[in-house]
């Protein structure tokens, strides 16, 4: 008894979800290419920045100095807030790229140095010490003619 009405609820459930994808067609199909593009341009924004990198940076002591120099306070609290907000992408990206296709430590490398929170230079500098990391890293930098990274 107890099995057959959950049966029919599973059921009930699939046809409506069943009708429902039918009628939504057209949002699947947005969010399948959004989701490719999305994809994509993560793929570009992790090879960019992974060449851009100086190829000492994992090694040299941490002096505490912005990226971009910014007087205005407003400016800076909003650079600072849109930095951390696309290393928590990043981050994210990272860890659903760990069970999905992806290159899911180097975006968390990536995610983690843009973050501003204590302690993150060890924990960049554990993750990057992987073999894997390093060599998948500078296989990258490689193919744009860059020196590779330094082993922190």
């Amino acid at each position: 008894m107890v099995y057959s009405m959950v049966s029919n609820i599973i059921g009930e459930y699939i046809s409506w979800m069943a009708e429902w994808i039918q009628i939504h067609e057209a949002l699947f199909w947005w969010v399948g290419v959004l989701s490719l593009i999305m994809f994509a341009g993560s793929l570009g924004a992790l090879a960019l920045m992974v060449v851009k990198l100086p190829a000492e940076h994992f090694v040299r002591e941490y002096e505490r100095r912005p990226i971009i120099p910014i007087k205005n306070p407003a400016a800076r609290i909003c650079y600072q807030v849109v930095k951390n907000g696309v290393g928590i992408f990043f981050i994210a990206a990272g860890l659903v790229m760990l069970v999905l296709p992806g290159q899911g430590l180097i975006a968390l490398v990536l995610g983690i140095s843009l973050t501003d929170f204590p302690g993150r230079h060890g924990l960049v500098r554990a993750i990057v010490r992987r073999k894997k990391v390093l060599r998948s890293m500078n296989w990258l930098r490689k193919k744009f003619a860059r020196p590779p990274l330094r082993s922190p």
